[in-house]
Order: C-alpha cells, then structure tokens, then sequence
C-alpha cells in the first residue's frame, strides 16, 4: 500500500481502539496525534494543524457530538470522521451527524478493517491526498456502511 502524508487527530480515551487506529494510520505513513478526551483535543488543536480527526463518540468529559459541534465552530474546515461505539449506532442521529458537519462516519469495532479504506477515501475526497489511484472499493459506501 502507498505511503501518504497527513497529520490525523485520534481522539478516544479506548486503549485497544487506540493503538490499533496508530499502528494502522501510522503504517499508512500519516502522523498520528492523540487526545483522550474532548477538552485535550481542543487544546491540541489550538496548538497544531490537522488534516483529518477521526473522533469517537464516547468519550469520558463530554458528549463526542458535542465536540463534534464545538470542533466546527473553532475550526470549520476541518474534516471529521465521527466513529460510532455499538451502544450509540442505534442511539444517535446521523442526519444530525453530518448537519454538524462531520465528512464521514462509521462504526467503531475491534478490527476496524474498514479504518484504512475509509481514512484514504475521506483523504481523496477532501482534496487531502493527491492521487491517481482510486480509493479501495470497499470503501465507496463508508457513510454508513456496517451501521446496521
């Protein structure tokens, strides 16, 4: 698989998820940064420039639709992947996901073999990762592929 260059904000406070998230994105050759709760990743994000945040939504101090919300008003133009936990698939709304203005969504599990689709997909259809390859087919319904 080909390198890319990017900088992604990981912000979950679930070890396993995690490390698994790094060790796949930092194989892809992103930079990978991460805050385990909603409050550090806003001062993260004052600090330094992202391409991408890939954001869970459970996690410990607030609500992740609520930083999701917060995170566009503080910083408009950057890309969200909101990662749903099991408990919230069937709890949250995904019109008001993406009314928030989240870019994609998807859920979180254990493998998360649909992460690297999904990050290079999201990277080529923001404009982020100049390529002339198309994104892996898996990926082409990522909005809500396996939500149900």
């Amino acid at each position: 698989m080909k390198r890319i260059n990017g900088h992604i904000l990981v912000i979950t406070n679930d070890p396993a998820w995690r490390e698994m998230s790094c060790q796949l994105l930092s194989g892809l050759g992103l930079e990978v940064t991460i805050a385990q709760n909603g409050y550090e990743s806003f001062f993260i994000l004052e600090k330094n420039g992202y391409d991408l945040a890939l954001l869970e939504t459970s996690l410990p101090d607030m609500n992740g639709i609520e930083v999701l919300r917060l995170m566009k008003i503080r910083h408009p133009k950057l890309p969200v992947l909101v990662c749903l936990s099991e408990v919230d698939v069937d709890s949250l709304s995904f019109e008001k996901i993406f009314k928030l203005g989240a870019q994609g969504l998807m859920k979180k599990d254990r493998t998360s073999t649909e992460l690297v689709p999904v990050i290079m997909s999201l990277m080529i259809i923001m404009g982020l990762k100049k390529s002339s390859e198309k994104p892996p087919h898996q990926a082409t319904s990522f909005m809500l592929s396996n939500l149900h």
